[in-house]
């Protein structure tokens, strides 16, 4: 089957992209440039079978693999939920609504009493995009010093 198009710059209806998406300092972003540094290599045939629907690019699925990991997201079905795009009628808008007002209500009221602390976020200096880079960059090279040729370490 066919491969659904990947791009982290890919326009939406809303929001338009990753950058409008996620904050500058959310952990997300340093998800996506480790592994757009590295070479991944799929042993699987990636143009899938063409009367199937695309599939998701193995990278975008690795990417929120891993960013699930990364925040305690294990579940496979919580991983999916966390990545539904779903269209809502009035009804519906109405219901979110009051679930998103009460969901407010009780995170208010955790930080009333001191609740959970707040999500992590990036560093200062890794937030723009090549600060961010170079580190991983860096240590991706330190890495690859140690391999020997043959592959091992």
């Amino acid at each position: 089957m066919p491969l659904r198009p990947f791009s982290r710059d890919q326009a939406w209806l809303l929001p338009p992209t990753l950058n409008d998406f996620l904050p500058p300092d959310h952990p997300a972003r340093f998800v996506a440039v480790v592994l757009d540094e590295q070479e991944v290599e799929l042993e699987d045939d990636l143009e899938g079978d063409p009367l199937g629907a695309p599939a998701y690019h193995p990278r975008a699925l690795l990417a929120i693999w891993v960013y699930g990991f990364m925040t305690g997201v294990r579940s496979s079905r919580r991983l999916e939920a966390a990545c539904r795009d779903r269209t809502l009628d009035a009804e519906g808008l109405r219901r979110l609504l009051a679930r998103t007002e009460a969901a407010i209500g009780e995170l208010e009221a955790e930080n009333a009493t001191g609740g959970d602390p707040p999500p992590p976020r990036l560093p200062e200096e890794l937030v723009r995009q090549q600060a961010l880079r170079e580190p991983v960059l860096v240590a991706l090279d330190r890495y690859r010093g140690r391999m020997r040729p043959n592959g091992s370490t």
